[in-house]
């Protein structure tokens, strides 16, 4: 049993670059995966959906990846200084003829390209691709690591409540019989009452009195939840991503309770529901966060 809530991050460096990445996932109900990358891995990103996918099937994945200069890589630009004092020595006949203006802008150096020369910043290279790859595979291990620590405490919550919603439901099938008993006697007495001066057997209010305690009865709920319970303890087992199947199976134990609930004209049978579907709850709200 895994969690979907998780995170992993890890930081490495070469020569020029420091690289960190940082993987987070929290609870959703499909696999959600959002990538914030750096221009330089955004051809990756079909490549890192399907390795992500691989791990993870169901959450909110949120990778980020930072590449930042070790040193302060900025571009280097070179002003060809030579050639600029000998093109102001060219022009200026012209400038003592008031046909130019006698100031050089950087604009005006900027537009003669030969003046000046940016260097661009050197690409990332293949030791720091292959950095960030192994770097976001460690955020990742991590991150899995963190979800399935996670699910393991989720797992011994689950078993606690399932110990706990299984006590209830044997209370409710020991307080049954009597229940059912009294529930029989009620009614036969108020058929009985309605019945008076009609003529009607005692057989017959007998028999009527049967189906509508029949109708009432709750074998037939506490034998599925007794399957439910069996099937959640086997589910809870299995390896993979089970937070549907547990999920599914909250929602029909906690409608065979509410049918019960609403069939119970008992007191103490009502207060044991009550405190089921309180342990159904709970179990309902850490399935959430089952993977």
């Amino acid at each position: 049993m895994r969690s979907m809530t998780g995170f992993g991050q890890a930081q490495g460096e070469t020569a020029r670059r420091r690289i960190s990445v940082a993987l987070q996932t929290v609870n959703h109900r499909h696999l959600d995966l959002v990538l914030r990358l750096p221009e330089e891995l955004r051809g990756r990103d079909a490549e890192l959906r399907e390795r992500l996918g691989r791990r993870l099937h169901r959450g909110r994945c949120e990778l980020s990846v930072a590449i930042q200069p070790v040193t302060s890589d900025r571009p280097a630009v070179r002003v060809d200084l030579e050639a600029v004092r000998a093109l102001h020595e060219a022009v200026r006949p012209l400038v003592e003829e008031g046909r130019l203006e006698p100031r050089l802008t950087l604009g005006d150096l900027l537009r003669a390209g030969a003046l000046v020369q940016v260097a661009a910043v050197e690409p990332i290279g293949e030791e720091e691709l292959a950095l960030a790859e192994r770097l976001m595979g460690e955020a990742l291990d991590q991150a899995v690591i963190a979800r399935a620590f996670e699910g393991d405490r989720i797992r011994e919550f689950l078993a606690r409540g399932l110990a706990d919603l299984s006590g209830h439901v044997a209370e409710l099938e020991g307080r049954r019989a009597e229940v059912a008993r009294r529930s029989f006697d009620q009614l036969r007495q108020r058929i009985a009452e309605l019945a008076a001066g009609v003529g009607v057997t005692e057989e017959r209010i007998a028999q009527e009195a049967a189906v509508l305690a029949d109708r009432a009865d709750i074998r037939e709920e506490l034998d599925r939840l007794r399957a439910h319970l069996e099937q959640f303890a086997a589910v809870c087992a299995d390896e993979g991503a089970i937070g549907r199947r547990l999920d599914f199976l909250t929602q029909e134990l906690m409608r065979e309770l509410n049918t019960v609930g609403s069939k119970s004209r008992d007191v103490d049978l009502t207060r044991r529901v009550v405190e089921a579907k309180a342990v159904c709850e709970q179990l309902r709200e850490q399935v959430q966060n089952v993977e």
